[in-house]
């Protein structure tokens, strides 16, 4: 083989490579969100119903600190852990298809940490953490969970599998 084909092969099987890199780093943009510091107006309402009525959680979710609490300041570290459910596959979907947003825009996932955690018992309880240290604006805060495991999933959330509640930073 001569080495101007091998070149020309090369450039063939890495072009095609480097477009689908490029692409999904282009999509993670388009769709990486950004932090809302403070809420939009068309959704104070909504914020204070959730303030004042919290809506069950969902057993597979836990959240640290409490919904619907009131505090001090923004810079506490907000922990969300999902059990991962037979449903759900591995903790590495639920890293990478769960979608978390604040104040109704979609932050990125630099913005917070990502993790598989879990209690240590006989049962071995695995979950995925995500942990975010939002600095936000005093006021009312929506924050909204949409765990999913595919691109189905992030395309056509299951209502089920979303949870929305709120904060007031003072």
């Amino acid at each position: 083989m001569s080495k101007k084909f091998r070149c020309s092969c090369l450039i063939l099987i890495c072009l095609p490579i480097l477009c689908l890199v490029f692409l999904l780093l282009y999509a993670e943009w388009a769709w990486g969100g950004r932090l809302q510091t403070t809420l939009e107006p068309r959704l104070i309402p909504t914020a204070q119903h959730l303030m004042q009525t919290v809506a069950p959680k969902p057993a597979w979710l836990t959240i640290y600190p409490a919904p619907s609490g009131t505090y001090p300041e923004s810079a506490e570290n907000i922990t969300l852990s999902v059990e991962i459910l037979p449903r759900f596959r591995t903790a590495t979907d639920i890293a990478e298809w769960t979608r978390i947003f604040i104040n109704g825009e979609r932050i990125s996932s630099s913005m917070y940490a990502a993790y598989i955690c879990g209690e240590i018992t006989p049962e071995m309880k695995e979950e995925q953490c995500f942990v975010l240290s939002p600095e936000l604006e005093p006021g009312l805060h929506l924050l909204r969970i949409q765990v999913g495991t595919s691109i189905d999933a992030l395309l056509n959330p299951d209502p089920s599998y979303s949870y929305e509640w709120a904060y007031k930073v003072e």
